[in-house]
């Protein structure tokens, strides 16, 4: 459960970084 947050906050930040 842990692992699947945290992998969709990282792909979330990841994508906010890339938009800007």
């Amino acid at each position: 459960m842990s692992d699947q947050l945290m992998i969709a906050l990282l792909c979330s930040a990841s994508t906010s970084q890339f938009a800007t």
